[in-house]
């Protein structure tokens, strides 16, 4: 069966990354969690792992095949949970073991994987790709009924790829400092495509300017438009 084994590789990838665990080690997710925290942004339990071993968490899964029967999960399960309220029986162990396996199963062996809440998400499914507004919209938001007006994709330039998926991180990572942001180490070096004219005048322009209200952010085929908090989906 396919299971999570804790798994440095892409760690660092994000400044909140952690990794407290030990390599290799079988991984559950929280049966417990902070039921009104947003995800990695006051506890790493949305975002975490947990090693069966070390019940230390971790925010980076492979997926492996491991030879295992689910019998034997529900053991580990029970082993480590019996003690209290969590999983006091063994219908409710292997029911969670059975989550276990499901939660691996859609993914292919090898993949790295992180959570975001309840969502288990691709993480080698890098990168996204930044296009900047050739209008700089100056809008209080920016209703859903109105991002067909947007012109999508005709106005708009691509100016970069950066290896980063989620969108938060995006947002906060696209947005000019002491540095301009297109220098970060987050933006993909390897990016070689030619720039359309608007795309190669807002690159060699100063910095070029940042992330804005009615930019745009794809992840393969989904289109995310920046608002005044947050983005919709086009």
């Amino acid at each position: 069966m396919k299971l999570f084994l804790a798994s440095r590789e892409t760690q660092g990838r994000r400044k909140t990354d952690f990794f407290s665990g030990k390599e290799g080690e079988l991984l559950h997710t929280p049966i417990i969690e902070c039921p009104e925290d947003e995800v990695g942004r006051k506890c790493k339990c949305k975002r975490a792992f947990i090693g069966f071993e070390t019940g230390e968490a971790v925010s980076t899964a492979k997926v492996a095949e491991v030879d295992m029967t689910v019998e034997a999960l529900a053991k580990l399960v029970f082993d480590k949970y019996k003690v209290g309220d969590v999983c006091p029986t063994w219908e409710e162990a292997l029911n969670e073991a059975n989550i276990i396996i499901q939660d691996a199963e859609p993914f292919t062996v090898g993949m790295v994987v992180e959570r975001q809440g309840e969502e288990i998400i691709n993480r080698l499914n890098f990168p996204s790709e930044i296009y900047i507004r050739d209008t700089l919209l100056f809008l209080i938001g920016i209703k859903d009924a109105e991002l067909s007006e947007l012109n999508w994709p005709a106005g708009y330039s691509k100016v970069a790829e950066i290896n980063e998926h989620d969108l938060d991180d995006i947002y906060r990572n696209t947005q000019n400092g002491s540095i301009p942001w297109l220098k970060g180490d987050f933006v993909n070096k390897k990016w070689n495509v030619p720039l359309t004219p608007g795309a190669k005048e807002i690159r060699d322009s100063p910095g070029c300017r940042s992330l804005s209200i009615g930019d745009v952010v794809t992840q393969g085929d989904e289109v995310w438009v920046v608002q005044p908090l947050g983005f919709s989906k086009l």
